[in-house]
């Protein structure tokens, strides 16, 4: 029996082997195996499921190299033990199967033995906006393969989706899954609270892994959008383990906290790289919980809490919005501002971060932090930003906002002038004045109870649409200067749809 055989009885793209009903006596079984001295052919046969405990999962890493090639990760949690690892690749130019270099080993527990551990490989030089396929084999055995695509090259059509406050485990949360999976994307943008109730690591081996990372797309249970679509994390309020409102999160309550800082991987060219100070999710603990989460997350914290990447011909820019975060600091603004004069060449740019600049659901009503940085994205050229953060849809008109003093008063809120521009219409006028502001924080979190129009006019005319009675995601398709965004009901229904173009 050789690998060839062998792989025609494995589910492959799940890297679940299939298990069958013995028609002989385990005995007589084992018996045959060791006649054979165990080959691996038959280990590989009989090898159980328990393999990875989250699957692998491919992220954007460095990203783009050049307009013809870029690297990503491929991640996966298993147990920390004696095995080894190896991942091949191969793109639609190669002629064969490659080796990816070694591993990156990250143990995820404070007790290194059996513990769990993130095993990341980089395959570099991927053709920009292809399809390839890798492999995982583990002590010579392969165990795991799928197909994935590459981030897409500059002047490539291309679609992504947007949605954020996800981990719930609802049936919401799985039709999503669903039906994102059905759209086939080549991103998946999370705009924050990505898993609940407070984004330990133990969340998202319950809730979230299992969900958007399952073997079959089948609304009751998930699909395997992980595995073969680029997913951008973005850090929310659910995301850092936040027990007592404005103070630190504590690793003695809650050992495996801040896994959004150890399970993703994306480009760290933010502005911070020290682990305490202003602007920095501030940590408490023992001096060995701190280590161990230090050194498992490494320059991922704080540095993933805000970076950017250019996607296709579209730049985009995310931003941390938890209440530890300062906009109005000098440090940041620079950042913000430099990053997106940087971005010269992208057609498109686009912001994202979870607590949304401009809502209008009660419950976040004085939550303004954003808008201290709207300014300064103003100034950049940003197209549209995506927040979540409130569990419905919402789309603003085409805005600007004019800070009065550029600080946050006491209760949170931010005092400014709103301009909106009521002549955009996406049909005969379709070049906004001004950013274009979306809640798409229905992605399978409890919905919230819709706002009246009452208190939508006490809170604000600045918001054209608002729907709170089913989960959805928001689909948008780049073509050059044409930009459509559609949104989705978990049923399917398009529920919102406008375009915007530019020369």
């Amino acid at each position: 029996m050789n690998r060839q055989n062998i792989r025609k009885n494995t589910k492959q793209n799940s890297g679940v082997f299939r298990k069958r009903r013995l028609v002989f006596p385990l005995a007589f079984v084992t018996a045959i195996a060791a006649a054979c001295s165990v080959s691996q052919e038959i280990k590989a046969y009989f090898t159980p499921p328990e393999i990875f405990i989250a699957k692998p999962y491919i992220q954007l890493g460095q990203g783009r190299v050049d307009n013809s090639t870029v690297s990503h990760d491929i991640l996966f949690l298993a147990r920390n033990d004696k095995h080894e690892w190896e991942l091949e690749y191969k793109s639609a130019t190669s002629k064969g199967w490659k080796k990816a270099g070694p591993y990156v080993k990250r143990i995820l527990e404070e007790q290194p033995l059996e513990a769990v551990t993130l095993f990341s490989f980089t395959i570099p030089g991927l053709p920009a906006g292809k399809s390839f396929s890798y492999r995982i084999f583990r002590d010579g055995l392969e165990t795991f393969s799928t197909t994935a695509k590459a981030q897409v090259a500059f002047d490539q059509p291309f679609k992504f989706i947007v949605a954020g406050d996800l981990g719930a485990g609802s049936h919401g949360q799985r039709r999503i899954a669903q039906r994102i999976y059905s759209e086939a994307p080549d991103m998946w943008v999370m705009p924050g609270d990505l898993v609940y109730n407070m984004g330990l690591l133990s969340d998202y081996l319950a809730r979230f892994f299992p969900i958007f990372n399952a073997d079959e797309a089948k609304e009751a249970v998930g699909a395997p959008i992980m595995r073969s679509t680029l997913c951008i994390p973005v850090i929310g309020n659910h995301d850092i383990a936040q027990s007592i409102m404005l103070s630190p999160t504590n690793l003695n309550r809650m050992h495996d906290a801040m896994a959004f800082f150890q399970v993703w991987s994306a480009p760290l060219n933010g502005p911070l790289s020290r682990t305490e100070g202003p602007n920095v999710c501030p940590l408490a603990g023992s001096a060995s919980r701190l280590s161990a989460f230090t050194q498992s997350a490494g320059k991922r914290f704080p540095q993933m809490a805000n970076y950017s990447f250019d996607f296709g011909n579209t730049h985009w820019i995310v931003l941390d919005g938890n209440y530890y975060m300062d906009w109005s600091s000098p440090e940041m603004r620079k950042w913000v501002s430099d990053d997106l004069a940087k971005a010269s060449s992208a057609k498109w740019k686009f912001a994202t971060f979870h607590q949304p600049a401009f809502s209008t659901d009660l419950y976040h009503l004085k939550e303004q932090r954003m808008r201290l940085i709207v300014d300064e994205l103003e100034k950049g050229g940003v197209d549209i930003v995506f927040a979540g953060h409130a569990h419905n849809y919402q789309r603003s008109f085409p805005l600007h906002f004019k800070p009065s003093t550029g600080k946050m008063n006491s209760d949170g809120t931010v005092d400014g002038t709103i301009t909106l521009d009521k002549n955009y219409d996406s049909t005969t006028n379709t070049k906004p004045n001004g950013i274009i502001h979306i809640v798409t924080g229905a992605g399978g979190a409890r919905l919230y109870s819709p706002t009246d129009s009452k208190e939508i006019v006490r809170m604000g005319d600045f918001l054209l649409k608002t729907i709170s009675d089913c989960h959805s995601y928001t689909m948008c398709k780049v073509d050059g200067g044409n930009l459509s965004i559609t949104q989705i009901s978990d049923a399917g229904k398009v529920i919102d749809k406008f375009a915007l173009r530019k020369d």
